[in-house]
């Protein structure tokens, strides 16, 4: 999963220096897309992209977590769709995560 790269930290400041992302926050996108009314009871409603969305939010997070990595606030508005991709993601607000010996559902680290 593609995250930006930190340039330079100013803790004088409290100031972080990062790679600006192309895309958009998937918030955006659900915006666009939204889902039918259907899709809170069946998810044979939902259509092949937003399944293959849902897909791709889990495999990175279930990729943070093999690296013990929780994110701590993960919500539809930081996490990137990048542009020109076929639905590659890039977390972004990472003042909440950490580094732990068990990922968020209580597994021992690999």
């Amino acid at each position: 999963m593609p995250a930006p790269v930190v340039y330079a930290v100013d803790l004088q400041r409290n100031v972080m220096y990062m790679e600006c992302i192309d895309g958009d926050p998937i918030k955006a996108w659900l915006r666009a897309a939204p889902l039918p009314e259907e899709a809170a009871t069946s998810a044979a409603a939902l259509s092949p992209a937003h399944l293959a969305l849902a897909s791709a939010v889990g495999r990175n997070v279930a990729r943070l977590h093999d690296h013990q990595i929780v994110h701590g606030d993960l919500t539809t508005s930081n996490m990137l769709l990048l542009r020109g991709t076929e639905g590659t993601l890039a977390p972004t607000v990472v003042g909440r995560s950490r580094s732990d010996d068990k990922n968020s559902l209580g597994r021992p680290a690999r």
